[in-house]
């Protein structure tokens, strides 16, 4: 058996290593448009969802002052019985946020 043995880093206080075996199994990784409708759609959200996500959580995110430390908690946010959720306190407060749209 012969391996490749690289070293994890220079100041490790032990000898330990990283072994590539020369023999291994290759599997082809299918383009995202060559799953079947139902993976695709389990496995990779739309970009529109992306998009939308990213300007909910800036707008969060600048309601609690651009400061993780200060973010509002469960007990901060409230109860939307509709959807069966929590719902974060900048959604009710009537104020206005604005974000990147890029």
């Amino acid at each position: 058996e012969m391996s490749e043995k690289l070293p994890l880093s220079n100041n490790s206080p032990t000898s330990s290593v990283v072994t590539f075996h020369d023999d291994v199994k290759v599997y082809p990784i299918l383009k995202a448009k060559e799953y079947p409708i139902n993976i695709r759609i389990s496995t990779w959200t739309p970009s529109k969802e992306i998009i939308r996500n990213r300007l909910r959580n800036c707008k969060e995110f600048q309601y609690d002052g651009w400061d993780w430390r200060a973010a509002s908690e469960e007990e901060d946010m409230y109860f939307d019985h509709k959807r069966g959720e929590l719902v974060h306190p900048v959604h009710a407060s009537g104020k206005i946020f604005s974000c990147w749209s890029t």
